[in-house]
């Protein structure tokens, strides 16, 4: 998923006509969490977070 389908998805975010609390990614490449990390969604109010797999592990990184 590149910069253009994130900014994507937070634009459908602001749009979506029911309640949200939270929109979670899932990925499993460290570096291109961190990447997107920076593009934080601040006009939507709501929790957003990239969560990074590990074999059977996972680490959530917050926006």
């Amino acid at each position: 998923m590149g910069r253009h389908q994130l900014l994507l998805r937070f634009g459908r975010l602001a749009f979506y006509d029911k309640p949200i609390t939270k929109y979670s990614i899932v990925m499993d490449r460290r570096i291109l969490a961190e990447q997107y990390i920076k593009f934080k969604p601040i006009h939507l109010d709501i929790e957003t977070s990239i969560i990074i797999l590990r074999g059977t592990d996972y680490k959530e990184l917050h926006f």
